[in-house]
């Protein structure tokens, strides 16, 4: 994989983009900039509720797990294990933050297996959903209707989630 390097000399494993994609209005850093938003309101969007945030996160979790390379270099390993170790702290629900917590704390000692590539990392995030669902008493999914929904072989063209 090429390699790029800012100019501090940090190694980036992506390229770096030569320049920033042209735009008609050049705007100032100095100048104030007003963008534009929609918003989208649920009245319990930030209350904590996991009806609201938790399969959003999920699909996250599980698609990201399918774009992780085959192979993860040392750089990548890292990152992820990183990345694993910090969901509970962005998770807004108390009692979901301490269950992620468990679940990574009794899996720490496989952690470097975890991330040392996609099909890992993938097991990895299906058994945490798993013990998730156990404790909600939910169905828990197969690797296979996993595999099916992120692996690009599937007819799903939309997932919808949020509150009943």
């Amino acid at each position: 994989m090429k390699k790029s390097y800012s100019k501090s000399g940090q190694v980036y494993p992506c390229p770096l983009p030569k320049s920033l994609p042209k735009s008609k209005k050049r705007v100032s850093i100095n100048e104030p900039y007003t963008m534009k938003i929609k918003y989208t309101h649920l009245d319990n969007a930030n209350t904590g509720n996991p009806a609201v945030w938790g399969p959003a996160m999920w699909f996250s979790l599980h698609n990201g797990a399918y774009k992780y390379p085959k192979k993860a270099s040392p750089f990548w390993k890292n990152r992820m294990k990183s990345f694993i170790q910090g969901i509970p702290v962005m998770l807004p629900c108390e009692v979901c933050a301490d269950h992620a917590c468990a679940y990574i704390e009794s899996q720490k000692h496989y952690l470097e297996e975890v991330v040392s590539g996609r099909e890992n990392l993938i097991i990895f995030f299906v058994n945490f959903h798993n013990f998730v669902n156990r404790k909600l008493g939910k169905p828990e999914m197969s690797l296979k209707d996993v595999n099916k929904m992120f692996s690009g072989t599937s007819d799903v063209l939309t997932v919808e989630w949020g509150p009943a």
